[in-house]
C-alpha cells in the first residue's frame, strides 16, 4: 500500500524558508516619506518633497521613483505617490496648490485728496494685479461712502478667483 505522510519534504521546507528569508529582506526597507499624506503649498511656490530610504542602514533613497506631477503654476488638486521597486509599499501623498495671497490695489494718486469747491473731482487711477490672476484692474469695484457734508470715502476693492479681496 501507498500512503502519503501529511507535512512538507525537504524542497518545500527550503522553498519556505526561502520566502521567509526574502519578506523579511524586503520589509527591512525604512521608507520615510514625512508625516502626512496631505500637504498645502502655495501658488507659484517650488514643491519639494523629503523622501528617504534605506535598507540595513544603506541609504536607497535614489532607488525611490515618484509617479506624478505636480503644477505649482496651477491652483488644484495633486496626487504623487511614492515607490521602491524591491518593496510592496507605497506611499500617496495629496498636494494642494492653493492661492491665499491678496491681490494690490495700487492708487496712482494720493490717498488722500482736497478738492475746490464746485471743482470736478478726477480720478487719477489705479492698477489692480494678482499673483495668480494677474491684471485686475478692469475688475477692479467702487465704494463710496459719505463720511461728512463734505468728505467722502472711496474704496477701490477687487476680487481674484480664489476669493482673495485686495482693498486701497
Amino acid at each position: 500500500r501507498y500512503r502519503r505522510s501529511i507535512g512538507c519534504g525537504p524542497v518545500a521546507l527550503v522553498a519556505m524558508i526561502l520566502i521567509g528569508v526574502l519578506v523579511w529582506l524586503v520589509a527591512s526597507v525604512e521608507f520615510n516619506v514625512g508625516r502626512s499624506s496631505y500637504t498645502t503649498i502655495e501658488v507659484g511656490t517650488s514643491f519639494e518633497d523629503v523622501v528617504t530610504a534605506s535598507w540595513f542602514g544603506v541609504d536607497i533613497t535614489d532607488l525611490i521613483k515618484m509617479e506624478g506631477e505636480v503644477d505649482t503654476n496651477k491652483i488644484g488638486s495633486y496626487t504623487v505617490r511614492y515607490k521602491l521597486p524591491m518593496s510592496w509599499r507605497t506611499h500617496e501623498k495629496v498636494i494642494q496648490v492653493v492661492d491665499t495671497v491678496a491681490p494690490i490695489v495700487t492708487l496712482n494718486g494720493r490717498a488722500e485728496v482736497f478738492v475746490e469747491d464746485f471743482s470736478a473731482f478726477v480720478e487719477p487711477g489705479f492698477t489692480a494685479t494678482d499673483n495668480y490672476d494677474g491684471n485686475l484692474t478692469g475688475s477692479t469695484k467702487l465704494k463710496v461712502t459719505e463720511v461728512s457734508d463734505t468728505s467722502y470715502r472711496l474704496e477701490y476693492y477687487v476680487f481674484d478667483t480664489s476669493g482673495n479681496i485686495g482693498v486701497a
